[in-house]
């Protein structure tokens, strides 16, 4: 299961090359290849899925497809209520800030190549305040390390964002296994 995970990530690496090499037809195959894995084996809002799914939909877009809104829109719709359920991405990792704010800035593209002007200002929107989430975590890290009250006061935040991203590992390797291990898991999360 490590090792489908680590294919998948690599797939999509090399999807993002070949597209920003022009290939889009190589980089959508390697991309299809990426979510046939992670359709089904992470949940929707993870940051592979997303990044890979707003990549495929930026390529359909990119080559004219019809349906990439759509496609892009349903990756942004599930991006927002996973940020909504988070408490703004306060407790989110930077690597999920970082997908995020690049999932956004491709739907914005999409959002232009396909004639959805307001969504693609909406969807910059989105991508500034999750730069500005990822900077205000930051800047809570520096300030705490200057101030040893305030590192006290980080370090339970910085356990549970491991613990977190601890959870959300095993939940997804758990997922299709186990229904008893996932929903342990879940209610961990919770």
């Amino acid at each position: 299961a490590a090792g489908d995970l680590t294919r998948a990530r690599m797939r999509c690496r090399l999807a993002e090359t070949l597209f920003l090499d022009g290939d889009y037809a190589g980089a959508a195959e390697q991309v299809g290849l990426a979510l046939a894995f992670y359709n089904g084996n992470v949940p929707d809002a993870a940051p592979d899925r997303v990044r890979a799914a707003m990549l495929d939909a930026l390529i359909a877009a990119r080559q004219g497809q019809a349906g990439a809104y759509e496609r892009a829109d349903a990756v942004r719709t599930v991006m927002l209520a996973h940020m909504n359920g988070r408490a703004a991405l306060r407790q989110e990792s930077t690597d999920l800030v970082a997908v995020y704010r690049l999932s956004f800035l491709r739907f914005g593209e999409i959002a232009l190549l396909t004639g959805h002007p307001d969504a693609a200002l909406q969807s910059a929107q989105w991508a500034a305040y999750t730069e500005i989430a990822a900077t205000s975590q930051a800047l809570a890290v520096r300030a705490a390390a200057a101030d040893p009250q305030g590192a006290d006061l980080m370090r339970p935040l910085q356990d549970a964002q491991a613990q977190r991203l601890r959870l959300d590992r095993e939940r997804t390797f758990a997922h299709g296994r186990s229904v008893a291990e996932e929903a342990r898991l879940d209610s961990e999360i919770a």
